[in-house]
């Protein structure tokens, strides 16, 4: 998710930063797409993109949401090719990121079709690594994938009381259709001054306005209550 990723502005400035063990890469301008792609033998059978929104924050890497959104046919077309091209012979789910059009990272797995609350595209994509066959010819429906980032040293004091959690759960169960809860994960990837709490999705994207504005506010209340505990 962008760990230690920073926008370098000359090069005096990445003269005076030490940058050793990491790599520079030039900085792309356009829609960030993220892309599922189911492949039997090489060929694509189906896909979804998502779209990426920056999060308020511009942190490189780090997003508000991931909503289903066509691309350009065209970034569409050379997203296809690529796999066609450079997987013959695969069967499975490959994960595709674009910025511009152009490719950044290629993974060979899912992306966030696995939160999307979808039993009968699941039903494919087990079908698809059990049969090599795949069954889902659907759109994919409306569909948004929020992150929750709070500061890394609120991450580190949290109140998790079983009183606050029953709130925060109460909240999610009443407005997702998907989450996952990860106020304990310690895993090191996280950007700079940032830790993913919790990945929610929703059908609705008023819905997901509404929880993500919720789930806040608990959070806040939980990180003043740790600052005073703390104090």
């Amino acid at each position: 998710m962008g760990h230690g990723a920073r926008i370098i502005n000359s090069q005096r400035e990445l003269l005076q930063l030490d940058l050793s063990g990491y790599f520079w890469a030039e900085k792309l301008n356009g829609s960030h797409y993220s892309w599922d792609i189911a492949v039997i033998d090489g060929t694509p059978v189906w896909q979804v993109s998502w779209r990426g929104v920056p999060h308020e924050s511009r942190n490189p890497g780090v997003m508000s949401r991931w909503s289903t959104e066509d691309a350009h046919p065209n970034v569409r077309r050379a997203v296809l090719s690529w796999v066609e091209i450079h997987l013959p012979g695969y069967t499975g789910l490959v994960n595709i990121e674009t910025i511009g059009g152009k490719i950044i990272e290629v993974h060979l797995r899912a992306g966030d079709i696995i939160y999307s609350a979808n039993a009968k595209l699941m039903d494919s994509v087990v079908s698809l690594y059990s049969k090599s066959s795949w069954t889902y010819e659907e759109k994919l429906p409306e569909f948004h994938m929020v992150p929750i980032w709070i500061p890394s040293n609120f991450a580190q004091n949290l109140d998790l009381s079983s009183e606050t959690y029953t709130v925060i759960l109460k909240t999610i169960e009443k407005y997702c259709d998907s989450w996952c809860i990860e106020f304990n994960d310690d895993w090191p990837g996280e950007p700079f001054g940032l830790n993913r709490v919790m990945y929610l999705g929703f059908s609705s994207l008023k819905n997901a306005k509404i929880c993500k504005s919720k789930i806040y506010k608990i959070i806040e209340a939980m990180s003043y209550k740790a600052d005073t505990t703390h104090a």
